[in-house]
């Protein structure tokens, strides 16, 4: 019995337009929880999305230690604030590329009202699956991957 599917490859795609319209129909964020699989629509993140993520994790310098000519990148306070900035990033991120989670706070704007809505209804974890989702687009190996703990989470920097 032969279980291999005959399936034509997939058209090359070769205009903008084509390129556009596959960036604008969302991708499914899939994940298992607890056994149970789990699908999420999610828009890919546009480039106003990645401005305000970029803007908030630069925001955030260590302070420099003139004696040693170097930062402190291990400055408790410095962690601190770094490690906010970073769910803020991620909050934008889930907020504004997946509908079903924006519609349970709607018209939303400041980052730490952002991230207080969602934490209150959505573990971290979570929030990194969708917003790894809404970043990769569409590329969910790398999502299962960092959902299985197989790959390391990627650089912010």
């Amino acid at each position: 019995m032969n279980t291999e599917k005959n399936t034509a490859p997939a058209p090359v795609v070769n205009t903008l337009a084509g390129v556009l319209a596959i960036f604008n129909t969302p991708v499914n964020c899939r994940f298992t929880l607890d056994g149970q699989p789990v699908e999420l629509k999610v828009t890919r993140a546009l480039p106003g999305v990645m401005e305000q993520r970029r803007n908030l994790l630069r925001s955030v310098q260590p302070p420099f230690v003139k004696e040693r000519n170097d930062y402190d990148r291990l400055n408790v306070d410095y962690m601190r604030r770094a490690d906010a900035a970073t769910l803020q990033a991620r909050a934008i991120t889930v907020y504004q590329c997946c509908p079903e989670v924006a519609a349970l706070k709607p018209g939303l704007m400041d980052p730490a009202q952002i991230l207080a809505a969602l934490a209150a209804v959505l573990p971290e974890m979570i929030m990194e699956l969708i917003e790894l989702t809404a970043i990769a687009g569409g590329l969910d190996m790398e999502v299962t991957r960092r959902a299985n703990f197989i790959s390391p989470p990627p650089s912010e920097s």
